[in-house]
């Protein structure tokens, strides 16, 4: 893990790349019980995703996407997975596009289970559930984990999240990103409005950053923590960050 760091709160406010390719099936064709619609499986069309989560993917290097619907005890879930450049670009999707989890439990290390979306990142797959009443199949989800697992790649994960300061932190408020198009939406969705547009912060020169939203002395803060291969590279760069800042 790179340990030269930039730590820097952005603003304070009141409280008030290719198309997909076409790639072999990898969903199963049943997993915990669920078992796979007749005529259901087939790829994604990234023209049907909205906009700014197309954009996102494709920015994380998207190879493929495919999807599949299951049925168990008369529910129907629909399983969309995402086949990303690696691992580092999974998990930049999965932090920008999880949902607010509603249980405890993670069918993987970083994975979010909504009422009705789960999102699970499994080395450079990301999965995405819709159905009702998801967390009452928490547990299921380990089955699917467990069936892309070896196809997955087994890189590790950005650690960066891990040296956010706990006071005050907002959980599951972090974002991380690549490049300057993901730091935009990062910065926007943990609040720090709409910053000038260009690689400021230095991507070039392989940065990577962490966004997060904190509450301090009853005022939102966000927080952008920035990683250099080198401290030569991060006293660089303070200049030129210290322009958009004012």
């Amino acid at each position: 893990m790179r340990l030269w760091v930039l730590l820097t709160a952005l603003i304070v406010v009141p409280l008030g790349m290719a198309r997909p390719a076409v790639a072999q099936a990898l969903l199963p064709a049943n997993f915990a019980g669920w078992q796979a619609v007749a005529g259901s499986a087939g790829t994604v069309s990234i023209g049907n995703l909205p906009a700014g989560d197309a954009s996102l993917l494709e920015a994380c290097h998207l190879q493929s996407a495919q999807q599949q619907s299951y049925q168990k005890d008369g529910q129907t879930i629909s399983i969309r997975l995402y086949r990303l450049g690696d691992p580092t670009y999974g998990y930049s999707a999965y932090s920008l596009l999880r949902p607010q989890p509603v249980i405890a439990l993670r069918p993987s290390p970083h994975s979010a289970i909504g009422r009705d979306r789960a999102m699970i990142l499994v080395g450079n797959f990301l999965i995405e559930a819709d159905g009702q009443n998801l967390p009452a199949y928490a547990h299921d989800f380990s089955a699917l984990v467990a069936a892309l697992r070896p196809h997955a790649s087994s890189e590790a994960y950005p650690t960066l999240w891990q040296y956010l300061p706990a006071k005050g932190y907002v959980q599951h408020s972090d974002r991380y990103a690549l490049d300057p198009q993901t730091l935009a939406r990062a910065i926007a969705e943990t609040g720090g409005g709409t910053w000038a547009p260009g690689d400021w912060l230095g991507f070039d020169d392989e940065v990577e950053a962490e966004t997060a939203r904190y509450v301090v002395d009853g005022r939102k803060v966000t927080l952008l923590l920035a990683s250099y291969p080198t401290p030569q590279l991060a006293a660089a760069h303070v200049e030129e960050m210290a322009r958009v800042f004012s």
